[in-house]
């Protein structure tokens, strides 16, 4: 038994030695040929000098020195051909080492696709098995969404409809004659955001209430509704349109007669026209193209839900301050206002 473990261990070793004498063999053939291949083009110098020397001797030799010729020549054959045999086992070599290179490569590139290749199919098969297993309950998930969502966007219009009416009004386009009026309705005002505004809710609401204009006017598109007795024109939620309806059925001047655009209502009105404003009078402004009507709700120093008016300024309501057909309360400079009617 020993002696058979003894040649056992003998028989490895002989084995490792050869081994590494292969490899060793190998790594100096390696060597060599990478020395030889970095001097090639120093070889390949020497190869052509010689052939030129030989070819040289022969030209200029004589028949006296055919002798000598014929051994120069002769040891010239003899050096090129042993280069050209170095350059061939050099390039030899070289070919057997990038073979191997070569194959390692494809042998490497050929397992990664496979192992990449399997991967994938059974990542594939794990997530259509997670679908398969998943899908009753996402089924089941996407009902109870479904439902939540319609009873929730049925609460949601109601809830909306009570805070403020769907805006069923397509915003106007603004000529840039309408834009500079505008800025002249709201150069120098003041904001004023009221407490307790009277009327909320509609198209015309843009957050500060609607003066309790009525609410088919309000949710109407801009001149869209008939709501002057004195025009046949529809002029609904304009500055003109507001302030006809605050003084005629809010004020209860059922008498009150004027024509034309906000600029010609101190001219044809048949209240009086005074320089001085009041209280619920209609503030008329005659700059601009079309010009501007307000109703006074307060005036400089008085207490209006618990503010100070400003000096210098009053309070008004008003519509279509911006174009847009939407209501405020705004601090107004006094010497905006060319004319007060009541």
């Amino acid at each position: 038994m020993l002696f058979e473990l003894v040649d056992t261990l003998q028989k490895k070793r002989r084995l490792l030695l050869v081994a590494a004498f292969v490899a060793a063999d190998f790594w100096l053939l390696i060597i060599c040929s990478q020395t030889l291949h970095a001097h090639r083009s120093d070889i390949a110098t020497r190869i052509h000098d010689a052939e030129t020397a030989q070819a040289a001797q022969i030209y200029q030799s004589g028949v006296a020195d055919a002798l000598s010729t014929g051994i120069d020549h002769l040891s010239n054959t003899i050096e090129v051909s042993a280069l050209r045999a170095v350059v061939a086992a050099t390039d030899g070599v070289l070919r057997a080492e990038n073979n191997l290179v070569t194959a390692g490569k494809v042998t490497l590139h050929v397992t990664g696709v496979v192992m990449i290749s399997t991967l994938h199919i059974a990542g594939r098969a794990a997530v259509f098995a997670g679908h398969a297993l998943a899908f009753p309950f996402v089924a089941t998930g996407h009902s109870i969404s479904y439902a939540v969502q319609g009873v929730s966007g049925a609460v949601n219009n109601q809830v909306v409809s009570v805070i403020q009416p769907k805006q069923n009004t397509v915003i106007p386009v603004i000529t840039p004659e309408q834009a500079q009026q505008a800025t002249l309705i709201q150069s120098g005002t003041l904001d004023f955001a009221p407490t307790k505004p009277v009327g909320t809710g509609g198209a015309c609401d843009s957050g500060a209430g609607n003066g309790g204009y009525p609410m088919p006017w309000c949710d109407a598109p801009m001149d869209s509704v008939q709501t002057v007795s004195y025009s046949s024109d529809h002029i609904n939620r304009e500055c003109t349109s507001y302030a006809y309806w605050y003084f005629t059925v809010v004020e209860g001047h059922a008498d009150f007669h004027v024509t034309g655009n906000a600029k010609r209502w101190a001219s044809t009105s048949n209240y009086p026209v005074h320089r001085l404003p009041a209280v619920d009078a209609i503030a008329v402004e005659t700059a601009g193209a079309y010009g501007h009507v307000a109703i006074v709700q307060a005036l400089p120093g008085q207490i209006f839900q618990g503010k100070a008016v400003p000096t210098g300024y009053i309070l008004v309501s008003e519509m279509n301050y911006d174009w847009h057909g939407y209501f405020r309360y705004s601090y107004s400079p006094l010497d905006k206002f060319s004319a007060y009617l009541y």
